[in-house]
């Protein structure tokens, strides 16, 4: 991984070439500059991360970065610290927190689904019926909510994935 310095100077050299060659495509251009600001984002989450500020949504969001560079593996990565930050936070009491814990519960369940499907493997499925399971036992407070009915569908969702692999 580049430091932030670095990264800068990379897009600051980029820049000027640019200026003095204009011979290439500008959507060309475009898609390379969006490329490498995306990289630079990934690379700031990550020291934020390194740096020992894993609060939930930072972890969220460096889940979003790493499906969008088609890294399904870190993506679940991310999401599993964020729902192990949201687990220990008093989940069970408060119903926000139980929310928060819900939305990235599904987030991650959904990535396991979709790394499953790409590797053809149960592996992925069967990590996140047993996370769901354990979920929805802890959250016996929140039986009546909406957030509790979406954990308690995925479970059902994911029992079929596994019958029919």
């Amino acid at each position: 991984m580049t430091t932030l310095e670095e990264q800068a100077t990379h897009l600051n050299d980029t820049q000027e070439a640019k200026s003095m060659g204009n011979t290439s495509d500008d959507s060309n251009k475009e898609t390379r500059q969006s490329s490498q600001l995306l990289d630079i984002i990934g690379d700031i989450l990550e020291q934020i991360v390194q740096n020992g500020a894993s609060v939930p949504e930072i972890c969220g969001l460096c889940a979003r970065y790493h499906k969008s560079k088609g890294d399904l593996e870190e993506c679940s990565k991310a999401l599993r610290n964020q729902v192990q930050y949201l687990k220990g936070s008093e989940l069970c009491h408060n119903h926000k927190k139980f929310k928060k814990f819900a939305q990235a519960s599904l987030q991650l369940c959904k990535s396991y689904m979709e790394m499953s499907s790409t590797t053809g493997t149960k592996r992925e499925l069967l990590l996140a019926e047993m996370h769901l399971k354990s979920s929805l036992k802890e959250a016996m407070d929140f039986v009546d909510s909406e957030e509790y009915k979406q954990l308690a569908d995925c479970l059902v969702e994911l029992k079929d994935l596994i019958g029919a692999a």
